[in-house]
């Protein structure tokens, strides 16, 4: 809760990616909330109302996995609304006629993106989902120490350029500082 707050307020795209390991850390406890608490939530070391607000935050959370039926797979919709809103702004700054950097960095990582659709099977999604995704799934090979390939290593750097300066654009238009027509 605490860490998503944040998280939300400073790049859209590390928050939906943290959001992605909020998903999977519910479905490993089987959106119990007692096996949740045991095992992550009280090691948070917090004041006890901040406690009881991350145990109804978790709550919620397991209760909306369950009620929108992504306890397998999939996210949850508020997560969907979100990534379909950044698709949307990321389809407003490739029109625009003062983009050309941001333009540059998508056309760089365009292929490595067509090639993980493929590869992950994610042919419904858009390029900002299926970026968020490969970002995600990198992270989770890293933290079980993998190896990664130069190639893959290369193509996620391509992605990951592309996505921080979507990231912060989008910030600087969710905050006022800048309009992008």
């Amino acid at each position: 809760m605490i860490i998503a707050r944040e998280l939300r307020k400073q790049n859209i795209a590390e928050y939906l990616i943290y959001m992605f390991q909020l998903e999977d850390l519910i479905r490993a406890y089987k959106a119990d909330i007692d096996l949740l608490y045991e095992n992550h939530i009280r090691y948070f070391q917090v004041e006890e109302k901040t406690m009881k607000e991350m145990i109804d935050w978790y709550k919620t959370f397991c209760k909306m996995m369950k009620e929108e039926n992504v306890l397998e797979k999939g996210h949850l919709q508020f997560i969907k609304n979100k990534i379909s809103e950044l698709e949307s702004f990321h389809y407003t700054l490739l029109a625009s006629n003062e983009q050309n950097e941001y333009i540059q960095k998508y056309q760089l990582c365009k292929e490595d993106l067509t090639a993980f659709k493929a590869k992950a099977q994610l042919q419904e999604c858009g390029d900002v989902e299926i970026a968020l995704t490969a970002l995600y799934m990198i992270l989770l090979l890293r933290l079980k120490k993998k190896n990664i390939s130069q190639e893959t290593s290369e193509a996620v750097n391509r992605i990951s350029n592309w996505i921080s300066l979507l990231a912060k654009n989008y910030h600087k238009f969710e905050n006022g500082e800048k309009e992008f027509y």
